[in-house]
C-alpha cells in the first residue's frame, strides 16, 4: 500500500502529516511526502524555497517518523497536475482542508476540492 501526503507547510497541512504518519505506521504502508513549488516562481526564488521546504520537512518528519520509513518528494511544477499525477499513483491521498475563505470559495473551487473531484485513488481530508 502506497500513501502519498501533500504539504504546503501549512498548520492544516500538518495535521494532514501527522494522521499520514501514523496510517502508514498502522497499516505499514509505503509513506511518500509531497511538496510542490509552482514552476511560475522565477528559478533563483524557486531554488531557496525548496532548500527551505526540505529542511523543514525533513526535520517536521523526522520528528514524526519514528520506525516509519519515508520518501520526501519535493519537485517543481503545476500543482494540482503533480497532486493528480503522484495522487493516481498512490492508494490513498491525504490532504489538510484549506481554511475558510467564504468569497472566494463560492467563486473559484478550492485546490482540494479539484483534487477530489479529478483522482481515481481515494482522498482523507484531515481537518
Amino acid at each position: 500500500m502506497k500513501i502519498t501526503v501533500a504539504t504546503d507547510l501549512s498548520h492544516r497541512s500538518d495535521r494532514a502529516l501527522s494522521r499520514a504518519f501514523r496510517l502508514a505506521r498502522t497499516h505499514g504502508a509505503q509513506l511518500s511526502v509531497l511538496h510542490v513549488l509552482d514552476d511560475d516562481i522565477p528559478l533563483e526564488v524557486r531554488d531557496t524555497l525548496h532548500d527551505k521546504a526540505r529542511f523543514l520537512l525533513e526535520r517536521q518528519c523526522k520528528a514524526l517518523a519514528e520506525e516509519q520509513v519515508f520518501e520526501l518528494d519535493i519537485r517543481s511544477g503545476d500543482p494540482m497536475a503533480e497532486l493528480l499525477r503522484t495522487g493516481n499513483l498512490s492508494d490513498l491521498m491525504i490532504l489538510g482542508v484549506h481554511r475558510p475563505r467564504p468569497f472566494l470559495d463560492g467563486l473559484r473551487e478550492t485546490t482540494m476540492s479539484r483534487v477530489v473531484r479529478h483522482i481515481s485513488a481515494p482522498v482523507l481530508l484531515v481537518t
